[in-house]
């Protein structure tokens, strides 16, 4: 039976290998396989070959399927622990020149000057990376000012996110949240579905998309949550997305090589 995501079908996927961005999220050091947004259940990646969780061979894996531009989730960090700096400098040091990198580290989950100054550091160090502030963690608008006072507009990103379709967001609205962005001169955006992310589910922000598309049309739209093949994505870029997150569909299944 043929498999169900793109794994199984990457002479499908590779014509849209340079519209995709791997997802690596980060707990204890570890890269862990996120389902539904329950983070006290996700487990280690495996990789055949691997140490479980290794996070290099998890970014290696990926340049070899074809997907050279990632999104790195410094899950510590968004429940308001320390940013996991040395892994994150060491899995940085291994892309290439010109990978892109989304970086949601928990923007506003810290109290304290020390974590906002470790980002700002983080991003001038690595110049290819950008950094999201995501409105379920941010404390208020004031996040994006600061962060785009500091490293400019172009390497900022706003993080819409959502769980079964519901805003998450501490304070104002989803226009709210996007007609402050756009003032500052942010022009990109991650909408993400927490609920349906690892559960092969299907694409569910199809809607979500285009809306956001309709409101800032000169923006440019990162999709994620439950796609399983190239058919989804292909939904997602009908409905005016630019790139879409992708992990589970991207790794083989159970004791099967890269």
């Amino acid at each position: 039976m043929q498999e169900s995501n793109l794994w199984g079908q990457r002479s499908s996927f590779q014509g849209i290998a340079s519209r995709l961005i791997a997802v690596i999220d980060l707990k204890a050091s570890v890269a862990v396989h996120a389902i539904a947004g329950n983070r006290l259940r996700y487990q280690p990646v495996w990789l055949c070959g691997s140490s479980p969780g290794d996070p290099i061979a998890l970014a290696d894996h990926y340049r070899k399927v074809g997907v050279g531009a990632f999104y790195i989730a410094d899950l510590d960090a968004i429940v308001g622990g320390d940013i996991q700096l040395e892994v994150l400098h060491e899995l940085l040091l291994t892309m290439d020149a010109n990978a892109r990198v989304m970086l949601d580290a928990g923007v506003g989950t810290h109290d304290g000057q020390r974590q906002y100054e470790a980002l700002i550091a983080l991003s001038e160090q690595h110049p290819l990376v950008s950094l999201i502030v995501a409105t379920e963690c941010a404390t208020g608008l004031a996040n994006l000012d600061q962060f785009v006072r500091e490293i400019g507009a172009a390497k900022v990103i706003l993080g819409l996110d959502y769980h079964a379709g519901h805003f998450l967001a501490g304070v104002s609205s989803e226009t709210g949240w996007l007609d402050h962005a756009n003032r500052l001169g942010i022009r990109r955006a991650v909408v993400l579905d927490t609920s349906a992310v690892g559960t092969r589910s299907g694409p569910v922000v199809v809607d979500t998309c285009r809306r956001v598309g309709a409101l800032v049309p000169d923006w440019s739209i990162t999709a994620g949550g439950g796609i399983r093949s190239a058919d989804d994505a292909n939904t997602l870029f009908d409905a005016g997305c630019d790139h879409c997150l992708l992990a589970t569909a991207l790794l083989p299944p159970r004791g099967v090589s890269a």
